[in-house]
């Protein structure tokens, strides 16, 4: 992806090393990031989005994945939101504007997108890539790679 400049890799070895990762990260975040989150059924998304929810003071037991409702947003307590998108049921590829996340998210907001491959186009300069994939050496065992 163009426009990357660096990638760190945590090992993960549990949902809740997955989201402590998340929460860490969400520190790291000022505002206007669009994340893109891949990786397979099952490897930790949305664990990853509730890690965030918990970091930006979100109610982290409110997130679930959208994937009926494509989109879902949640107030921070410090006033930003996290948008949360999941695109898993897109018949096809689409561009951001198709599916209503051309606007978001706000300068202070987080948007966070599951399944963001799908899109073939997408307005954001923002854009920080999360690779989860399974580390081979347990069920649990995650590599989580955040590229800017």
């Amino acid at each position: 992806m163009p426009g990357l400049h660096t990638a760190v890799v945590h090992e993960s070895r549990s949902e809740a090393e997955t989201e402590a990762i998340a929460v860490a990260f969400a520190g790291e975040l000022s505002g206007g990031e669009v994340i893109f989150l891949e990786g397979d059924l099952g490897a930790g998304k949305t664990a990853f989005v509730r890690g965030l929810a918990r970091g930006l003071g979100a109610p982290e037991d409110a997130v679930a994945s959208p994937t009926f409702v494509i989109q879902t947003t949640y107030p921070c307590a410090s006033g930003r939101l996290l948008h949360h998108a999941d695109l898993y049921r897109l018949a096809s590829e689409l561009g951001a504007e198709d599916v209503g996340l051309f606007d978001l998210p706000g300068p202070r907001d987080i948007l966070a997108v599951e399944w963001a491959a799908r899109m073939r186009t997408y307005p954001w300069k923002r854009v920080v890539k999360i690779d989860i994939t399974h580390a081979g050496t347990g069920d649990d065992h995650r590599r989580i790679e955040i590229a800017r």
